[in-house]
């Protein structure tokens, strides 16, 4: 029908969403650590978290990119 999503829409849509609550999780983890001069913590979720999960956007933005 006119005007609906395309299949799989949503299911992509809520995949996204939860990505995005991961990554707030890893910034608030990172806050954290950081509040509490814990640096060896901040160390490890910016190289074993953030990094990564920020590779794999840039990834995704450029197969979107063509």
């Amino acid at each position: 029908m006119e005007g609906e999503p395309p299949a799989g829409a949503d299911e992509a849509a809520g995949a996204e969403a939860a990505e995005l609550e991961r990554f707030g999780r890893f910034i608030e983890e990172l806050l954290t650590a950081e509040r509490s001069a814990d640096f060896y913590t901040v160390a490890d979720i910016l190289e074993y978290d953030l990094v990564p999960f920020l590779q794999s956007w840039q990834t995704r933005f450029e197969r979107l990119g063509g």
